[in-house]
């Protein structure tokens, strides 16, 4: 069951769904409304979809897994024209 942040500014006239607060939602949060409510939820525009998970894991572990997984412009050493001619 996934959690839900809420997008406060998705929502300027507080509009809400009878028995669901205007707040971030957790899986158990979700887990205790009717069937209708979660789907309700998960089709809201002011309410989101998160992984829990990683909303508990440390940023240094969530930024080194990234690293280790990407290859960004940092990491990529720019070939000089100098360079592309003595190849």
């Amino acid at each position: 069951m996934p959690a839900y942040k809420y997008l406060a500014d998705k929502n300027p006239e507080q509009r809400y769904l009878d028995g669901v607060p205007l707040r971030d939602l957790t899986a158990a949060d979700v887990e205790q409304l009717t069937p209708y409510l979660q789907r309700s939820v998960a089709e809201c525009p002011f309410y989101v979809a998160v992984d829990e998970t990683a909303a508990h894991t440390p940023d240094a572990v969530i930024t080194a897994s990234r690293r280790a997984r990407a290859s960004g412009p940092s990491e990529v050493k720019a070939t000089t024209e100098s360079e592309a001619t003595e190849q």
